[in-house]
């Protein structure tokens, strides 16, 4: 038996698999399991028709390959936007681009999902540094509180957090919500450098600058599982 690493674009998306040539195999056989797509034909059966085939079953490959709808619509969220991304090879240089709602992603060379995940991740780390440090520097200068350092984490728990030190920590992924929401933790946080508590005189504090903070809570209470990449 021979066995190669292939790949396949199935939805705008590249998926390896492993190939199997099995001279007693009669049929082109697909499965799926913990280890990924494998794929077993017969010896001497064109690669096109390989192809071809697994483009038949592609809804089936999907299904089992257990990929959220959003990933295979190349949907993704942006500061309360639902936007798309598109990813093109073979060109001169790598490059990526937001315009329009849509995320150009330009590559020299073909890239697997998780590479271009990873792409997808540090351009949103990179927005989310922006947006952040835009937030802080104003509203820290309207509420007259000085801070010290600024952490963007990935936190499964946590929004926000302001340590004794004046530290504070943001969940990277508060990018994808609308920028009220995001202004909110911030807001949040920073009044917490005057009350290391949620008292009634920090919430007075948090209605001072955002009144409508309510608002960015039940957003964030309906819609956080979308925040998610």
């Amino acid at each position: 038996m021979i066995k190669i690493n292939k790949s396949i674009v199935l939805n705008n998306i590249k998926f390896n698999y492993l190939l199997t040539i099995n001279p007693r195999a009669k049929n082109i056989k697909i499965s799926i399991g913990c280890e990924g797509m494998k794929v077993t034909i017969p010896k001497g059966i064109n690669m096109d028709f390989v192809q071809r085939f697994l483009h038949s079953k592609e809804d089936w490959i999907i299904k089992h390959l257990n990929i959220p709808k959003e990933e295979m619509n190349n949907q993704l969220y942006f500061e309360g936007n639902i936007i798309t991304y598109n990813v093109l090879s073979g060109l001169k240089e790598n490059s990526i681009s937001f315009k329009d709602n849509v995320l150009n992603i330009n590559l020299i060379k073909e890239l697997n999902y998780d590479e271009i995940h990873a792409i997808i991740k540090s351009w949103y780390l990179k927005q989310a540094t922006d947006s952040f440090n835009k937030s802080i520097k104003v509203y820290s200068q309207i509420i007259g509180v000085k801070y010290n350092r600024i952490c963007l984490r990935e936190q499964k728990t946590r929004w926000g957090s302001c340590s004794s030190k004046a530290n504070l920590n943001f969940n990277w992924k508060l990018i994808m919500a609308p920028k009220f929401v995001l202004d909110y933790i911030v807001v949040h946080e920073l009044c917490h450098l005057i009350h290391m508590n949620h008292s009634k005189s920090f919430w007075s504090e948090v209605d001072r600058f955002i009144p409508d903070y309510k608002s960015a809570e039940l957003w964030l209470k309906l819609n956080s599982r979308k925040l998610n990449f």
